[in-house]
């Protein structure tokens, strides 16, 4: 499988994206950005990367989850076939974010129908979870959300 054809989908509200110039200066794969915009119009994209990030102002409505669900819904037909859903800050859920978007951590995860990225997102994670490495890309953090069977 290839990442030549991807987008990588960014939900904002008012944050600062200036970490993703340095993302795509460091992988030169990354060249298709979609910024939806649910906050302040005042995003400037410099020159540089007016050809990779483009930007959609929506109504601030729902969550995150809303707006990759929207994406999904609204583009099903000419979906790419690698998507990136983030949010504006990922290092929030993700303190390893910039390792595992380097083409080697890519490559290792890209054939899985599904990854997360996210890691310890909430205080149910079991204990010493950072001696098992089975929560690891790359020796960058990850983890499958553990979910039971009531929420």
């Amino acid at each position: 499988m290839s990442i030549d054809d991807h987008i990588i989908v960014i939900a904002r509200f008012n944050e600062n994206i200036e970490w993703l110039y340095n993302l795509i200066d460091q992988e030169s794969w990354i060249q298709n950005i979609l910024i939806i915009n649910k906050g302040q119009n005042n995003l400037k994209i410099p020159n540089k990367y007016i050809n990779i990030i483009n930007i959609i102002k929506t109504k601030n409505i729902g969550r995150e989850g809303e707006t990759y669900l929207s994406f999904i819904i609204n583009n099903y037909k000419t979906l790419p076939e690698n998507l990136w859903f983030l949010q504006a800050n990922p290092f929030d859920h993700s303190p390893d974010f910039f390792d595992l978007m380097n083409k080697t951590s890519v490559d290792q995860y890209i054939h899985k129908n599904f990854q997360t990225l996210s890691y310890k997102y909430n205080n149910f994670i079991p204990p010493n979870i950072d001696d098992d490495t089975r929560f690891y890309i790359n020796n960058n953090r990850v983890i499958e959300y553990f979910i039971d069977s009531t929420t």
